[in-house]
């Protein structure tokens, strides 16, 4: 048996424990004011255990709390016993504890000192916040403030007047270097000295990713110096020229294009002044802005690279033309980077500090040979158009229609392919993405006509027409000589027909041949050995395939007019 008692005003609800019998249960409430100690039948609203809550509470002086079930619980907290003569004594099994409850009707009281201070930190705060985005739209764009340049204060300047301030400093750049007694002004842009204007203003205007505060903190002082750049093989030339040195050179690569390699020479040390000697004390002067009083020292000046680097880079070269990059159409290949293109497209540079070259490749270059020199290998032919005009006037003839081919889309990005799969040296097969390469519209007119079957070769268009009086009957395309062994014009007729025929020239002989002769020298022949018609390529012949050869022989008889002509 138990009862509840009752504290008149709980400095907090009380959580109360039934023990020492078969089952433990945990209570915690606030007491209700109507639970008063000896009422019978007393509800007590809101007394929760820790497992459910209970129901049917009766509160009976000097006597036992029964209690029933526990609802949602999963235990019971029946039958429980507690004396109360002497309420929450030591010896007392009903023990009140005091507990947090969200149900609470008490209130703590909160210290007026510690309402005034986080009412003071709030302000604080809020000041603070205004402060700092005040501070960041002020300086949206700019310099962060109480920043110095070289000791010249640049803070709040936009990044034009950064860049405006920045050139002016460049412009003005000079030097008074001394060597053996004798001093000489010269400007920074002769001797390949200069502000480098983008990095320095990029530097001004990265405190804004060093934190909200930090970035526009007036009260901090940010020191910055001026980033140099520096061309120090133009200095050096300079120093050899003004205090008469004599100058060290750097390895030398010689391409023998017999055999694809690569011959090194070695480098030799000069004498004079040190461009490599002096560039701290030119370093220093510049970042700093101050003193550009320089002072030199004659004595031996080394290569800017070594012969072991050079060998290196050398050595690397072969590599890459033993295995070079290929452009190809559809898994076709069309054209392998040979080592002539390598020798032709390489740049190397010294790096002056570590004493190597630095190997890589001219995309402009490769770009203006993918459209000059390698264009012919690199397109995917098309098909010209070629029209006939009989008389002024009368509607064009369509000879053969025309067709688009392809050629890479982008050169310049080609050639950035290129340069990178050359660097890799991995011998990549590329792919580009293509264009179309639209076809030529070719008018084609006739200065004379015959009766019956004739032919019409033209060497500007580089055609063959076969005519029934002035109606074109079939077309061809040709190759005609070339500029060293070019075909006559004129007209003749057809003087002789084999199908079978052997013929020879100074430089090549071939048997078997479908042969169609206007003289003993020049003819049509069906050319077995070329496979791209359309350029004057031929010895002095008009070549056709063998299939056109044989039509062509098949149509004409001795003695047909064959009308030759530009």
């Amino acid at each position: 048996m138990g009862v509840w008692w009752r504290a008149a005003k709980p400095a907090a609800p009380l959580e109360y424990r039934f023990s020492g019998l078969e089952n433990e249960c945990v209570m915690t409430s606030e007491v209700p004011k109507r639970a008063a100690l000896g009422e019978s039948d007393s509800e007590l609203d809101g007394v929760r255990a820790s497992r459910g809550e209970l129901q049917d509470v009766v509160g009976v002086r000097g006597g036992v709390v029964a209690g029933g079930g526990l609802r949602d619980g999963v235990g019971v907290c029946s039958e429980v016993v507690a004396d109360v003569t002497t309420p929450f004594s030591s010896e007392s099994k009903l023990t009140p504890t005091a507990q947090s409850n969200s149900k609470s009707i008490n209130r703590i009281r909160v210290p007026l000192s510690v309402r005034i201070a986080l009412l003071v930190v709030l302000l604080i705060t809020l000041l603070g916040t205004v402060g700092i985005g005040f501070l960041h739209f002020k300086y949206d764009g700019k310099v962060a403030p109480n920043t110095t340049l070289a000791g010249h204060a640049v803070g709040g300047m936009t990044y034009g007047e950064l860049m405006v301030y920045l050139q002016g400093i460049n412009s003005e750049l000079m030097f008074d270097i001394t060597a053996d007694g004798v001093t000489q002004r010269v400007s920074g842009a002769n001797i390949g000295v200069s502000v480098d204007v983008a990095a320095t203003a990029e530097l001004l205007l990265s405190d804004w990713s060093s934190g909200l505060w930090p970035s526009v903190n007036p009260l901090v002082r940010k020191e910055r110096l001026i980033i140099g750049s520096y061309n120090l093989p133009q200095l050096q030339a300079y120093l050899d020229e003004t205090f008469d040195g004599v100058p060290a050179s750097n390895p030398t690569f010689v391409f023998n294009p017999e055999s694809n390699t690569w011959a090194l020479s070695a480098g030799q040390s000069g004498n004079g002044v040190s461009a490599l000697a002096l560039f701290p004390a030119i370093q220093k002067a510049v970042a700093e802005g101050g003193a550009r009083e320089l002072t030199a020292q004659r004595g031996l000046v080394d290569p800017f690279v070594t012969d072991a680097a050079a060998t290196a880079v050398a050595q690397r070269l072969a590599s890459i033309a033993a295995n070079p990059p290929t452009i190809s159409y559809q898994g076709a290949p069309l054209y392998t980077v040979t080592p002539s293109d390598v020798n032709a497209w390489m740049v190397l540079t010294p790096n002056v500090f570590d004493h190597t070259f630095e190997l890589s490749f001219n995309a402009d270059a490769i770009s203006a040979d993918i459209t000059g020199a390698l264009a012919p290998a690199l397109l995917i032919p098309g098909r010209d158009e070629f029209r006939l005009q009989r008389a002024a006037g009368e509607e064009e003839v369509v000879l053969q229609s025309g067709a688009d081919g392809l050629r890479p889309a982008s050169p310049s990005e080609l050639a950035a392919t290129l340069a990178a799969a050359l660097i890799a040296g991995t011998g990549d097969v590329i792919e580009p993405q293509w264009g179309d390469a639209p076809f030529t519209i070719k008018h084609m007119t006739v200065s004379s006509y015959h009766l019956g079957r004739w032919v019409d070769i033209n060497l500007s268009a580089q055609t063959l027409l076969l005519f029934d009086g002035d109606t074109p009957v079939a077309f061809y395309r040709i190759s005609s000589g070339k500029e060293d062994s070019p075909t006559p014009s004129g007209s003749y007729y057809v003087s002789d027909k084999s199908e079978a025929a052997t013929i020879s020239g100074p430089t090549w002989h071939y048997n078997d041949v479908t042969w169609i002769a206007w003289n003993r020298l020049y003819g049509i022949v069906g050319a077995s050995w070329r496979s791209e018609f359309g350029l004057p390529v031929s010895e002095g012949l008009i070549e056709v395939t063998p299939e056109a050869a044989a039509n062509i022989s098949a149509w004409l008889t001795l003695g047909d007019p064959i009308e030759v002509h530009n």
